[in-house]
């Protein structure tokens, strides 16, 4: 199995908020801000595992982004407990410096990704072969409508539906889902 430090990490810090949160909330009485801390450092691992299963690379350039945020969130939030008299110096300096480590592979990744996606714009594009009229019926392709529309003739998709003017969730306002039908 291939190693993957990144998720590795991020598991591992979350672990090490979870600890934290607990002794805050125990031993220093402190509910509020601990529990931001607890939802953005525990976020982080969260993003990082739905990138992982992300349906294209901008899904998981976007997973990898939000875990960025979250991680900058979470240096906050540390910073903001260590100001209030809430940690240790050694206990906020091992937290800062996990999460900065995380801070600094995730801003590589996103960084990578990025200039991968700009340096290879026909990755997001989809065959041409795959709108023709040899997909079977049964098929359904799900596909970015940029890539569709980027393309140009539509007139080779079969039964390209309508978008309705009624609002869906974000999540699949940008995909569309194409149908092929058998010639009649």
């Amino acid at each position: 199995m291939r190693e993957n430090s990144v998720r590795d990490k991020s598991i591992a810090f979350a672990k090490r908020v979870v600890f934290a949160y607990q002794y805050l909330c125990k031993e220093k009485k402190e509910y509020i801000l601990s529990k931001q801390f607890l939802r953005s450092g525990t976020s982080i691992g969260a993003n990082v595992a739905q990138a992982q299963y992300g349906s294209s690379r901008k899904d998981f350039l976007n997973k990898q982004y939000i875990a960025l945020k979250e991680c900058a969130e979470t240096l906050y939030w540390l910073e903001l407990l260590a100001s209030r008299g809430y940690w240790f110096q050694a206990e906020y300096q091992s937290l800062y410096d996990d999460c900065e480590e995380l801070r600094r592979l995730l801003s590589a990744i996103t960084k990578t990704t990025r200039n991968t996606m700009q340096r290879d714009p026909e990755f997001f594009q989809i065959p041409k072969e795959t709108l023709n009229n040899s997909v079977s019926a049964e098929q359904r392709i799900f596909c970015p409508i940029r890539a569709v529309l980027k393309m140009g003739n539509t007139s080779s998709i079969p039964a390209f539906p309508k978008l309705s003017s009624e609002p869906k969730s974000s999540a699949v306002s940008s995909y569309l889902i194409i149908q092929s039908f058998p010639n009649s």
